[in-house]
């Protein structure tokens, strides 16, 4: 599996890079690693054993996936035109290319980077196509485009302007990263298979269609502290591995500090389940998961912007491609449909529900 997510990072990344936006090639890609996708996502558990790296490995493949189908197939992002040219399966729509005067422009690529497009040594450059290929394939937020996707935490929250020097950056991104692996070293020291087996075995997952024992105060506690900490968990394994990929690109001159803001946002905002997945988050699906809920509702069903139906069905199109991408991942950790419940969006609803009720 680890063999083909590198595959997959490294042929969406060439793709990107050197061919045009209307290449056959780009489908081709699609469909071959489509089937690479489902090989992984197969054999992640079998070979990696531990449910964490499975569903890491897994995770990151059909991250890699859906990314590739937003910049690549529906955004149609081009090396000659610095960025997206919108586009559908059949060609190119709208934006036919870049006209002659704005060719003799400077572009902004997919990192925010100005790059001066008359010069035809960069255009032909091994080294250039391939960091406008990498960029494109890890920019998940689309920062520094006019696509950036909301809620992107700033560098120092007391200025949001101030962006850290390349030191900086690389001393930040490497602190982060140790903090991360220790956190996750303290909590598997601390796991405890007796509690294991007394509080998480499969007949206590039911909590109000439970038979036999009732559920006590002290499961309660334990599984309300477990869930907590299968939180930190999970912030310490994504904020990690972003850090060390951050500190990787930077240090090796692939992109700048300004490309990789924090990956969360401030603990202070998860007061609500909305805010928790909406701002604190990392929001690395948003574009992508939008992307795909705009192409499904307006470019396929041919429906109309601006109506009340029509934006509820969309968001409800949204979760739903963020659930199936969830249950890839729980797939690829062993975890079957109907054990997942990753299309499961009540709690929001809920919630909602409440606020409106409450106002």
């Amino acid at each position: 599996p680890l063999l083909s997510l590198i595959f997959l990072i490294f042929s969406t990344t060439s793709i990107l890079g050197f061919s045009a936006s209307n290449s056959r090639w780009r489908l081709v890609t699609l469909i071959l690693q489509a089937a690479n996708l489902c090989y992984c996502v197969s054999t992640c558990m079998p070979n990696m054993v531990r449910m964490l790296w499975a569903s890491m490995v897994g995770g990151y493949a059909v991250s890699f996936y859906l990314q590739y189908i937003d910049v690549a197939i529906l955004g149609g992002c081009d090396f000659e035109a610095r960025g997206p040219v919108r586009r559908d399966l059949s060609g190119l729509v709208g934006r036919e290319g870049l006209k002659e005067k704005e060719k003799k422009k400077q572009a902004v690529n997919l990192r925010g980077v100005r790059t001066d497009v008359r010069d035809n040594r960069n255009q032909s450059n091994l080294i250039t196509r391939l960091n406008f290929g990498w960029n494109g394939m890890t920019n998940w937020r689309h920062v520094g485009t006019p696509h950036s996707v909301k809620n992107i935490p700033p560098f120092s929250s007391s200025n949001a302007a101030c962006t850290p020097s390349r030191g900086q950056f690389l001393l930040r991104t490497l602190s982060i990263f140790a903090i991360s692996y220790l956190i996750l070293d303290i909590l598997a020291f601390s796991s405890d298979q007796d509690i294991t087996i007394r509080f998480f075995s499969i007949d206590k997952i039911p909590i109000f269609r439970r038979d036999g024992d009732p559920v006590t105060l002290e499961e309660l506690f334990i599984r309300s502290f477990a869930t907590i900490s299968l939180g930190i968990g999970m912030n310490a394994v994504q904020r990690g591995t972003y850090s060390i990929v951050a500190f990787l690109s930077v240090a090796s001159g692939l992109s700048e500090p300004i490309s990789w803001p924090p990956f969360y946002g401030s603990y202070s905002d998860i007061y609500s389940i909305r805010n928790l997945w909406g701002v604190f988050w990392h929001q690395t699906n948003t574009h992508r998961v939008s992307a795909l809920s705009h192409f499904s509702v307006h470019d396929t069903l041919r429906l109309p912007r601006g109506n009340m139906i029509v934006r509820y069905l969309r968001a409800l199109t949204t979760l739903y491609i963020s659930g199936v991408q969830h249950l890839i991942i729980d797939l690829s950790a062993g975890v079957g449909v109907k054990e997942s419940g990753a299309i499961q969006f009540v709690g929001i609803v809920i919630e909602d529900t409440v606020i409106a009720i409450w106002k």
